[in-house]
């Protein structure tokens, strides 16, 4: 279903803005699912995550927070250097002095880690606005066993490390910028006083009362191992824009190819496309996915307003987005972000630098990727969304989804094959897709789902209606369309028998001969619709 979404609009309380201010309210996103930073092994493990926006040298925001796991323990708020903690049980780790130490501890060494950051770019002529990234992590195996990592990046790229062995920084980059950073903070040792307090207290005592109190809350179910090949999970998001204040959306999931997820964009709620979708994630976690999901659409709506008004684009227009992630049985993954104005390439975003590419060199594709490359934070929140967020959530969903296929396998049950009605090129909008087992119109449920009515770059539409059937269940089933092109009459496609009810089997219906139809009304429309704009007396230029 279409659904209208205003840039002002408030679905939950929130507000956007394109200007420089902006990066400093969009790390908050970036950190709305911590529970997504993937699950507990057998070992334990503390994540620390510093983020700094630097606007210039007087202004500077920080976000920083705790994880035992995958779940948030603790927040700070930098205005006061308080501590929150996230957790009923997470002030255990230490006792109340310790706490206050630790307390005084990061206020100085946020003040010096500023003071150093602004002083290198003063002294090497680097430029502003720009995003460094401080990640601490100690992983303490049941053995006993310490790991420990501290790293700190730029915009994205490893940039410097700390050996926590050595208590000595060092460079990642071999460029003269690298080793003259090297060089003044193995100098300056204000920095490299917290990492070894933090692995005195918090690595040891604090992990393993964090254990102890919050074992509950740890406890997590480990993830089944990733089938052959590689497993996708897919965003879709296509948008029509009316004028500069209206903005049709539709946006679906995609678990390899079967649809596990839609969004009615004027409520911001999501809707679960298969029985096991819910699973896996709690209510509480699923309102954290809305709200992401509907503060980065707004976004879009006014990144792609702005667009548009400094290009002198006209209206209407559509855009396509794909976005997700993939994930091989070897661990490895990708990224990938890929944006579309009709039916044409603009701009990728590429995951491992954390910067969007031009897909053409015309002047809308590099002015977009020109402004998308300004915000700093926006591309830092993006990183994180595709190697953390969006891996745990793809591991989610094939756990649940397998878990689901096990059992029918268990029980003897074959899994379900999926017909696919797909129907595209038709014009005006309003249309009707229904399937006929045996002749008898499936009514709503679980095994028919819809993309809704989605736009061609060309103008027209185009729906795709998807049944889940049982193997070998007897009955013939067809796809049967209704729609004024076709001047009363209703097209109906049989699935053809002769296809075989394989395993895993979809079955493409594309009704070329609707589309042939639709497009001569379409063509008949634009014609038509430019005589009708013209008024008796006037002439078009």
């Amino acid at each position: 279903m279409w659904a209208t979404l205003d840039p002002s609009s408030r679905c939950p309380d929130t507000c956007h803005s394109l200007g420089p201010a902006a990066p400093a309210r969009m790390l908050l996103p970036l950190l709305l699912l911590p529970w997504a930073w993937g699950a507990r092994a057998a070992s334990l493990t503390l994540r620390l995550l510093q983020i700094n926006v630097f606007h210039n040298a007087s202004s500077a925001d920080m976000e920083g927070m705790a994880l035992v796991g995958d779940l948030e323990t603790h927040s700070m708020d930098c205005s006061t250097c308080k501590i929150r903690f996230r957790q009923r049980w997470a002030q255990q780790g230490l006792k109340p002095k310790q706490w206050q130490d630790l307390e005084l501890l990061l206020h100085r060494y946020l003040s010096d880690f500023i003071r150093l950051v602004n002083k290198v770019v003063k002294d090497q002529g680097e430029g502003y606005p720009f995003v460094t990234q401080v990640f601490f992590s100690c992983e303490l195996d049941p053995n006993g066993t310490l790991r420990r990592v501290c790293d700190a990046a730029v915009d994205g790229e490893d940039f410097i490390s700390f050996d926590l062995d050595t208590g000595k920084w060092v460079t990642r980059q071999g460029d003269q910028l690298g080793i003259y950073v090297e060089y003044l903070v193995n100098q300056d040792k204000s920095l490299s006083t917290l990492f070894p307090f933090l692995e005195r207290t918090m690595c040891v005592y604090g992990l393993n009362t964090f254990a102890q109190y919050g074992k509950e809350s740890l406890e997590r179910q480990a993830f089944p191992p990733v089938p052959p090949g590689f497993v996708t999970l897919r965003v879709l998001l296509t948008s029509r824009f009316h004028n500069a204040s209206s903005a049709d959306m539709e946006l679906m999931a995609l678990l390899g190819d079967l649809e596990t997820h839609s969004l009615d964009c004027s409520t911001c709620q999501i809707r679960f496309l298969q029985p096991w979708a819910q699973r896996g994630l709690t209510p509480k976690q699923w309102q954290d996915v809305e709200l992401l999901i509907h503060r980065s659409l707004s976004d879009f709506i006014l990144t792609v307003t702005r667009i548009a008004q400094q290009q002198g684009m006209g209206y209407p227009f559509v855009t396509q987005a794909s976005l997700g992630c993939e994930l091989h049985p070897n661990g490895t993954s990708r990224g990938f972000y890929d944006a579309a104005g009709n039916g044409e390439g603009v701009v990728s975003f590429e995951v491992d630098v954390g910067t969007w590419v031009a897909r053409s060199e015309d002047k809308l594709a590099l002015h977009a990727r020109d402004l998308l490359n300004w915000d700093k934070s926006a591309s830092a929140r993006l990183q994180v969304f595709f190697r953390i967020t969006c891996i745990y959530l793809l591991r989610t969903f094939v756990a649940y989804g397998k878990v689901k296929e096990s059992l029918e396998r268990q029980a003897g049950i074959p899994a379900p094959l999926l017909l696919v009605c797909r129907v595209t090129g038709f014009y005006p909008r309003p249309i009707r897709v229904a399937w006929l087992p045996d002749g008898e119109e499936v009514g709503p449920g679980w095994r028919l789902n819809s993309s809704g009515i989605l736009p061609n770059a060309d103008l027209t539409y185009q729906l795709r209606s998807s049944l889940a059937v049982g193997p070998g269940d007897g009955h013939s089933y067809a796809c049967r369309v209704e729609h004024s092109s076709l001047g009363g009459q209703s097209l109906l496609i049989p699935w053809e028998q002769g296809r075989g009810w394989v395993s895993g089997l979809v079955v493409g219906i594309t009704l070329g001969a609707l589309a042939v139809a639709a497009m001569a009304v379409v063509l008949w429309w634009s014609r038509h619709r430019v005589y009708q704009d013209v008024r008796p007396g006037e002439s078009r230029a």
